[in-house]
């Protein structure tokens, strides 16, 4: 009778063991579904902020070479000495 009650025991051990590691292997699951979830996401994030920035690029460069432009005064000697040279 003894050995029906260790085996019993022992049984519901193993038992208690196995859900136990269901329950680990389950959650192991969910988080490898949210990560193959969230990873294309996330890459079509940041090529998207990659193609915003270089779009804008040109833009900017644009702004600032505008910018500089007025800031300076222009040099009517240079460019009437460039003007004479690439017509000759």
């Amino acid at each position: 009778m003894l050995y029906v009650v260790v085996l019993a025991s022992s049984l519901l051990a193993v038992l208690l063991a196995l859900a136990l590691a269901r329950e680990v292997l389950e959650q192991e699951r969910k988080q490898i579904a949210a990560q193959r979830h969230r990873d294309p996401v996330l890459a079509a994030s940041i090529q998207t902020v990659g193609l915003v920035l270089a779009a804008l690029l040109p833009l900017v460069v644009c702004i600032y070479v505008l910018k500089q432009m007025s800031r300076s005064e222009p040099d009517d000697g240079a460019v009437a000495e460039l003007l004479v040279s690439t017509c000759r």
